[in-house]
């Protein structure tokens, strides 16, 4: 997607800028819950015998 707004053809460019709006948009994100995450990164460690 970066490349793609700083290519010189401008249909790219639009749709590469419309991609980062959709991804950035209010609602479409949401934070993790930390405890969650931490939960989630010690399973997949075990699962690969980090722990």
């Amino acid at each position: 997607m970066v490349a793609g707004t700083w290519a010189n053809d401008s249909n790219m460019q639009l749709e590469a800028t419309t991609q980062f709006r959709k991804l950035l948009s209010i609602g479409s994100t949401e934070m993790p819950n930390a405890m969650e995450t931490i939960f989630q990164a010690a399973l997949a460690l075990g699962r690969h015998g980090g722990v």
